[in-house]
């Protein structure tokens, strides 16, 4: 059971990226602040990645969430699957010594 938070986690994070690139034409859009955006801000090879217009469907669900470094920006769903990788590892620590221990 200990183990079901952190896997519950990624698994919300994950279903709420897939269910807004979905909606948008398999591709995540991205907020960039000041408005000005091209497909060139993303590089060439990178197909995921748009720019979020008002046709966007599901924006708040995009990545919204802007830090001033470029390639930092992360949606929701993005936040959920850091929180899976923080608490993993503790989880499972204590999960191996919970079996490990003798009753």
């Amino acid at each position: 059971m200990l183990l079901f938070g952190p896997a519950l986690l990624f698994a919300l994070g994950f279903c709420l990226n897939v269910s807004v690139m979905v909606y948008n034409g398999n591709q995540m859009p991205v907020y960039v602040p000041g408005g000005y955006c091209t497909q060139e801000i993303f590089g060439e090879k990178d197909i995921i990645h748009t720019c979020l217009t008002d046709k966007t469907k599901l924006k708040v669900l995009s990545d919204v969430i802007w830090f001033n470094d470029p390639g930092m920006d992360f949606s929701i769903g993005d936040l959920f699957e850091e929180a899976c990788e923080y608490t993993f590892w503790p989880f499972f620590v204590l999960f191996v010594y919970k079996s490990l221990k003798k009753d």
